[in-house]
């Protein structure tokens, strides 16, 4: 529903994206016909349709448009709607926007002229979570990455870093930085390979 305008109705309020809130969905043209021509939205008992969007390719570009419904994010606990799907349009290969999707990296497309207002709506939401709450989500969190091994991982590069110092090729750089400066120790070390940092300017800048 990202950025998705509805083609009749409206998009969800913020009001509604709570789990105590009124029960609404979107849905695609394929599960009203007949709504553009009639102007009418239905209700259910249960849910009411408040707005809805054209049909989307779901799974894949190559096959034909299909229905789907849209429920609020936060509505998501109510028994089959748990789960999520998020899908983003690019103009580069989908596959190179996959970890980042996955790691969280993309959260929302916004156009630079909303971006600022965005931005404040987000905060503004983020700020009505209660102190205490964030601060156990904090704890939460750094628990999950003490149990993943950060902090035996941390120790253990410090350790490795002060062996590298030691080994012959450590001191090798120590002499040369002292004697030719560090930018010269630098190249010497990363020539060989290419690096970006001692490629020609043109070529940086043209990777930017």
């Amino acid at each position: 529903m990202i950025g998705v305008a509805p083609q009749l109705g409206r998009a969800f309020l913020e009001g509604e994206d709570t789990p105590q809130g009124q029960p609404v969905v979107v849905i695609s043209d394929a599960l009203l016909p007949g709504v553009r021509a009639s102007g009418v939205i239905n209700t259910t008992p249960l849910t009411q349709v408040v707005g809805v969007v054209g049909d989307i390719r779901g799974s894949a570009l190559e096959k034909d448009p299909g229905s789907a419904m849209y429920f609020p994010y936060w509505q998501g606990d109510r028994g089959d709607l748990a789960g999520m799907a998020l899908m983003v349009r690019t103009d580069v290969d989908p596959q190179s926007l996959v970890g980042a999707a996955r790691i969280g990296l993309i959260l929302e497309a916004v156009p630079d002229e909303n971006l600022k207002e965005r931005a404040m709506a987000l905060a503004r939401r983020m700020a009505q979570l209660p102190a205490n709450q964030l601060e156990m989500i904090k704890l939460y969190c750094n628990q999950m990455a003490e149990n993943m091994g950060i902090s035996s991982t941390r120790t253990l590069g410090i350790l490795f870093d002060g062996v590298a110092r030691h080994k012959q090729e450590g001191l090798d750089f120590v002499e040369v930085a002292a004697r030719a400066g560090f930018r010269e120790a630098v190249r010497g070390r990363d020539d060989p390979f290419n690096d970006y940092g001692s490629g020609p300017r043109s070529r940086r800048n043209k990777k930017r």
